[in-house]
């Protein structure tokens, strides 16, 4: 009896031993051929113990040739697995064994990672059955400490770093091993605010210079509608994130325009509604014949103020009770302008003769 071997798909790797026949195939789905020449009849001893993803298209045939198709279903387990095909003649027997190699995995639950301005301390969990490594350049804001092993669940510890950047910044982290691999991408907020692009509907303003960020696990890419005020810049080389620049809006009326976010895999669009209130300026004027007098105290949402003090010099948000010393005499008229101000405190009112406060009413 006579077995020669043909295969398809996959270059099996064969040894012959004697008069048996050993098969090696990868974990993927594999079909063989086994050619048969033979002067006598013959038949598959242990067809009923043939394991069941070994498909197997002839159970018995008669004397001469036969081709004889062999199917290897894909192992999916995570360890090697064989199983053992016996022909039988009159007083022969050959025994064809097929080696098939465990599934090859590399994957992390995590994908991606948003860290705090501040820094982060993360574990990245690794499930895999390959010896791999972190490959990639990884940036010196990211510290890793990892433990690569054959078959294991490893536990990668990554320290993020503070960033002290206005912009957020992004990094990917490849962990790659026997030609599969897995991404983590890492993105940590800057000093600007941090937007989730694909979160949010509609962003409102206030009417003074504003700057943040927006930003989405996957790389995509923003654009505007005519708006010469809102102003777009990619912030990170790898499209995860996108600083949006907002002018003063210094006119009576509010504005608005759209920002058009299209993921880059092809996973869909979004719009986003962005509107700037309409200017809240206002003056105070206070009449003052004190040689020095304290700043006022402001309130409000991100209140922003100037003082001419009368004397030709200007202070811009000064803080409270920081005594200004007039450079000249007599009575001098404090011109306070003041943005997003919804209450302010004067302290000491010696010299004061009076407070203007006609135009700071009307915002």
């Amino acid at each position: 009896m006579d077995i020669t071997i043909n295969y398809q798909q996959e270059q099996a790797e064969i040894k012959i031993e004697d008069t048996n026949i050993y098969i090696l195939v990868s974990d993927k789905p594999n079909a063989i051929v086994l050619g048969m020449d033979t002067n006598q009849d013959w038949k598959i001893e242990n067809r009923g113990s043939i394991p069941g993803w070994i498909t197997v298209g002839l159970n018995s045939g008669h004397s001469g040739k036969a081709s004889i198709s062999i199917n290897i279903a894909e192992n999916e387990n995570y360890d090697d697995r064989e199983g053992q095909i016996l022909f039988s003649g009159k007083k022969v027997q050959k025994t064809v064994t097929i080696h098939q190699q465990q599934k090859n995995v590399l994957y992390s639950k995590t994908e991606f990672i948003l860290a705090p301005q501040k820094g982060l301390q993360v574990v990245v969990v690794v499930n895999s059955s390959v010896k791999y490594g972190l490959n990639g350049n990884i940036p010196d804001w990211i510290k890793t400490i990892p433990e690569t092993k054959g078959l294991s669940i490893d536990r990668f510890s990554l320290s993020i770093g503070p960033n002290s950047g206005q912009h957020a910044r992004s990094a990917r982290l490849t962990f790659a091993g026997e030609g599969i691999a897995h991404d983590v991408v890492v993105v940590q907020a800057g000093e600007n605010p941090l937007l989730d692009v694909f979160e949010n509907d509609e962003i409102r303003l206030s009417c003074l210079p504003e700057t943040f960020d927006l930003v989405d696990k996957h790389p995509f890419s923003l654009s505007i509608q005519d708006a010469g005020w809102l102003k777009i810049e990619k912030a990170d080389e790898m499209s995860f994130v996108w600083a949006v620049t907002a002018d003063e809006n210094k006119l009576a009326d509010s504005r608005m325009t759209i920002l058009v976010a299209q993921n880059l895999n092809g996973e869909g669009e979004k719009q986003i509604s962005v509107s700037q209130e309409e200017t809240s300026r206002a003056t105070i004027r206070i009449y003052t014949s004190a040689e020095e007098m304290a700043a006022p105290l402001i309130e409000g949402q991100k209140p922003v103020y100037t003082i001419l003090w009368g004397d030709g010099t200007e202070s811009v948000s000064p803080k409270p009770g920081e005594v200004h010393r007039f450079s000249v005499s007599g009575e001098k008229i404090v011109t306070c302008t003041t943005v997003n101000v919804s209450a302010i405190e004067i302290s000491e009112m010696t010299g004061i003769s009076n407070i203007d406060l006609k135009e700071w009413l009307k915002q």
